[in-house]
């Protein structure tokens, strides 16, 4: 099925659902528990209902955000000790074993090279969640270069679990670590973009840029209200993952 276009109507209106949705959630809750009369309460749960379905055919009907309606960021800029990728990925990799993550695919290529880890576990509602930590290292990234990445990544870990991720894609936490010399024009781009990449309503992800040159880590922020949850939720991963960039803070 062809997607309808996303446009800045469309992002209004959505917002406007979500927020209907949460205001008629209480309101039915109060009206159900003062025991209206039942013309009372069925009024209230359509007013819950309907923009609730409104966001759930939401990622089915629009395609994915286009960069043009994104909001514009500023990413926290934090300095770390280390100035090669050798000696980073030789600390990210004894965290990430501690974490009990398996790297599950590594790849050298001419112009970069790719490691993903992987770890599944059940969380406290003993539903099934898979942690992706994926670490790209390129001396010059452009934005041909990050697609590549992104494409590797999709394929390479669809190929290892037999599923396509987009199954799958409510469980997944992925936080993708990208790391340069310095900060090109393309990474700059995505630096100042909400979240990063382009994200779908359930695949959403943390994204972070780390360059060696400046010895800085630069975690992108998320301002956008769809894919919120699973934003903090990836950027606290990172947090645990990557502990040992910030150790003041670990130390508090």
């Amino acid at each position: 099925m062809k997607r309808l276009k996303h446009n800045k109507k469309v992002e209004i209106f959505v917002k406007i659902c979500t927020v209907w949705c949460f205001v008629s959630s209480l309101i039915f809750c109060a009206v159900s528990l003062l025991q209206a009369s039942n013309t009372v309460t069925i009024i209230c749960f359509l007013l819950f209902v309907i923009p609730g379905i409104v966001l759930i055919i939401y990622p089915f009907i629009f395609q994915i955000i286009p960069e043009d309606f994104k909001f514009k960021t500023t990413p926290d800029v934090f300095s770390i000790d280390y100035s090669c990728f050798g000696n980073f990925s030789d600390s990210a990799a004894k965290a990430l074993e501690h974490s009990e993550l398996i790297e599950i695919y590594c790849k050298k290529y001419d112009d970069y090279e790719q490691h993903i880890y992987s770890q599944i576990y059940f969380d406290n509602k003993m539903f099934t969640q898979k942690d992706f930590v994926i670490i790209v290292n390129a001396d010059e990234t452009t934005e041909e270069l990050i697609s590549k990445a992104y494409v590797d990544f999709i394929r390479s870990t669809e190929s290892f679990y037999g599923r396509r991720l987009k199954s799958i894609a409510w469980n997944l936490n992925i936080v993708f670590v990208f790391c340069t010399s310095h900060i090109t024009q393309a990474l700059e781009k995505l630096l100042h973009m909400d979240a990063g990449f382009a994200q779908s309503y359930s695949l959403g992800m943390f994204f972070s840029v780390i360059s060696f040159d400046s010895k800085n880590v630069y975690l992108v922020k998320r301002k956008g209200l769809l894919g919120k949850t699973k934003y903090d939720r990836c950027r606290k991963k990172f947090l645990n993952y990557f502990s040992f960039l910030f150790p003041e803070q670990t130390d508090k």
